[in-house]
């Protein structure tokens, strides 16, 4: 009888490993790349590589991973995506000729003469004119940056020179027109 008894544990405690735990007790089987969804395992969107789900995995499909925002595909797959880097960011002296979108990267192109950009202008801009605006030019434009003007410290003084004169004529003739009546 004691060794029935012996046979019988062994058979008893292997029944009881195979029948499955209640759900408190329950370690995941899925890998670090996969998260439990129902008793299942369903893969994580890649980390650190600009991704979200774009639709959690169920019984018949697995997850969908779609870029985020400022973020291109690179590796797509059907109605999704396996990697993703950001955009492009344009450099001063380029303009952006063609914005990023979540299958394409942004396109920058080179300034040409006489304009400019500081890498987030959608064209490149024209230099001041100083010269047009009556000033003179302290820095002349260049592909990352516009001209920058000023009055000549001579010009303020005959401004306010051609002020006064203005002045003491309207009160000169204010007197003379005063002596007269």
């Amino acid at each position: 009888m004691a060794s029935k008894t012996i046979l019988e544990l062994p058979l008893a405690l292997i029944l009881a490993l195979s029948l499955p735990a209640p759900c408190g007790i329950c370690l995941s089987q899925c890998s670090p790349a996969e998260y439990e969804v129902m008793g299942g395992c369903c893969p994580m969107c890649s980390p650190g590589a600009g991704l979200r789900i774009k639709r959690n995995c169920s019984s018949s499909s697995d997850t969908l991973c779609e870029p985020l925002e400022g973020h291109y595909c690179t590796d797509p797959i059907k109605d999704g995506c396996r990697g993703a880097v950001e955009h492009t960011k344009c450099l001063p002296g380029q303009y952006i000729n063609q914005p990023g979108s979540a299958s394409s990267d942004t396109v920058c192109d080179d300034c040409g003469n006489n304009t400019y950009s500081d890498g987030t202008f959608t064209s490149c801009r024209p230099h001041t004119q100083c010269v047009s605006l009556g000033l003179w030019t302290r820095t002349a434009g260049t592909h990352t940056a516009d001209a920058e003007c000023e009055m000549r410290r001579h010009h303020v003084v005959l401004w306010v020179q051609l002020a006064t004169f203005c002045i003491a004529a309207v009160v000169l003739l204010a007197c003379w027109h005063r002596k007269r009546s």
